[in-house]
């Protein structure tokens, strides 16, 4: 395959274990702890994984909202940017998209360097 070409992942993105998340993430963007398929490249700066339940991505929605991010519908459905005062990363994209009864989610995030 060509590099970028459909279904190539970078070299350095993979499956992982929650426990592999670093503390920043939890504790300023989402707890991975629990959530199916996460994905991650290694400064997890890109993130992915997939959800199923009711409240769906309003919950998540809340949840980083509860970090305190201020999030922006970008007018296509599902998805949002935000931005935070203080903290390791300041700013995030976040794309939801459903997948039969499944919730597909991808952050993007400033990886803090270090």
């Amino acid at each position: 395959m060509l590099p970028g070409a459909p279904g190539e992942l970078e070299p350095d993105v993979g499956l992982r274990a929650a426990w592999e998340a670093p503390n920043w993430f939890a504790e300023e963007v989402v707890d991975v702890d629990g959530r199916e398929e996460l994905r991650a490249n290694d400064d997890w700066s890109v993130v992915s994984f997939v959800e199923e339940g009711d409240g769906l991505p309003d919950r998540l929605v809340g949840e980083l909202e509860g970090r305190g991010w201020a999030l922006v519908a970008s007018g296509q459905e599902g998805v949002w940017t935000g931005v935070k005062e203080g903290g390791r990363c300041s700013w995030l994209a976040l794309s939801c998209t459903w997948v039969g009864d499944v919730l597909c989610v991808v952050l993007q995030v400033n990886a803090p360097m270090g």
